[in-house]
């Protein structure tokens, strides 16, 4: 991404990217954008990372800052209660905001690149000040897809109502696929 001033001076973009990382191919496919990135604009492009870990995998090389976080968990069988699924939801919503302004407060981001839809939420928390361009890479839903809304367990209905509220309120939504524009309007109406 080389983008020209008037003096023709090439200007480095700095990218804080807000995922979940795990041993899955969402998140492969993430790793190779992000190659892509750096081959076609080398150094011009420096990508940070706060993300929350399933794994050990060792990510750094491709990030010039990296902070993982740990999902709150709960025992079972608390875990199916609606309020502790709320309030473990709040508690990583509250963990993953007070990261984005640590690492924000060190260091200036042109843009929030969310590549798990929960990762939007907290950049609408930020204070206008703090507020950047958020980008969603949506690669897809995290429900069970084709199911009507009212047929899902409590669990899976909050995760569709956050996927639906980070596709409307991000500023630019990113696809891999014709496929999964096509399954976005019909998500969105």
């Amino acid at each position: 991404m080389h983008i020209n001033t008037p003096n023709k001076e090439v200007v480095s973009k700095n990218v804080l990217v807000l995922s979940e990382v795990h041993e899955g191919g969402e998140w492969f496919a993430n790793i190779r954008l992000f190659e892509a990135v750096n081959r076609v604009a080398g150094n011009f492009v420096k990508f940070s990372l706060i993300g929350f870990k399933r794994n050990k995998l060792d990510y750094s090389k491709h990030f010039s800052e990296t902070h993982l976080l740990n999902h709150s968990i709960a025992e079972k069988p608390q875990i199916f209660h609606k309020i502790l699924i709320l309030k473990l939801f709040i508690s990583d919503l509250f963990t993953v905001r007070k990261q984005i302004n640590l690492s924000l407060s060190k260091q200036s981001f042109d843009f929030l690149w969310a590549t798990y839809y929960f990762m939007v939420l907290p950049c609408l928390t930020l204070t206008p000040s703090r507020r950047r361009k958020i980008i969603l890479y949506y690669q897809g839903t995290r429900t069970e897809a084709f199911k009507k809304y009212f047929d899902l367990d409590f669990e899976q209905k909050i995760v569709a109502l956050l996927e639906f509220i980070a596709l409307v309120l991000a500023d630019f939504v990113v696809v891999p696929s014709n496929a999964t524009i096509k399954f976005i309007k019909n998500k969105l109406g």
